[in-house]
């Protein structure tokens, strides 16, 4: 028997000509850099890929200024206690890794996405990295100037300031040691990956994020940046 899922909000609601953006992947009622709302543009068109390989159906109503209100049905299943997911398989396979002495740093982790904030700052914790969060350009930058960090996860859609601006800014005020950045982008082309290069970043990450890439680009450059050091 299906199951009926529903979501309500009192939030801004959703204007007529853009309801037909929600389901598409990377799409986005305000779609600026510096949006005032967070989000990537990928959740529901996940969600509906999921729904739909289910069995199931989503939907919305919402109406401009007073809310909205998402519905979807899915046949459940419960999932056998022996499967890890992947996030937990990603960090084991990278702490078990060649080199895991060099595991370990501080780390500042500019990220709007409360979930992505959630689920990284639990894998790098247990590589025993000490992880601060930012949720906007600006906090990022305030937080740079107090220094300690061994690397920056540089979200690129943030609001109010974002990555590329707050990149920007930091390479600027940049006296002594630089401090590598990792975009991170739902932005998937090549040119979106020369642009991040180009605004100062040292690696680059698409979304949605592979766990095992993230962790394993994290490793390398705050272990670089150890070695640099000691030298």
């Amino acid at each position: 028997m299906p199951i009926l899922f529903c979501v309500s909000d009192t939030g801004i609601g959703i204007p007529k000509d853009k309801k037909h953006l929600l389901f598409s992947a990377f799409s986005q009622v305000d779609d600026s850099h510096t949006r005032s709302y967070g989000g990537t543009g990928l959740g529901l068109a996940i969600s509906k890929e999921i729904v739909e390989r289910m069995g199931g159906s989503i939907g919305f109503e919402s109406e401009e200024g007073k809310g909205s209100t998402f519905f979807f049905t899915v046949r459940m299943a419960v999932a056998p206690c022996e499967e890890a997911p992947e996030a937990e398989n990603a960090t084991q396979e990278v702490a078990e890794g060649p080199g895991n002495d060099q595991v370990g740093g501080r780390l500042l982790v500019a990220e709007d996405d409360a979930t992505i904030r959630e689920v990284l700052g639990t894998m790098l914790t247990r590589l025993r990295y000490q992880v601060d969060f930012a949720e906007d350009g600006g906090k990022v930058v305030e937080m740079w100037r107090q220094g300690g960090y061994d690397l920056i996860l540089m979200d690129v859609q943030m609001p109010r300031m974002d990555g590329f601006q707050a990149t920007r800014a930091i390479r600027d005020q940049e006296r002594g040691e630089r401090i590598p950045i990792i975009a991170m982008t739902a932005h998937a082309m090549k040119e979106d990956e020369k642009r991040c290069i180009a605004a100062g970043m040292d690696g680059y990450i698409s979304k949605p994020i592979d766990f095992r890439e993230c962790l394993e680009k994290v490793k390398e450059l705050t272990g670089k940046r150890v070695s640099d050091r000691c030298r």
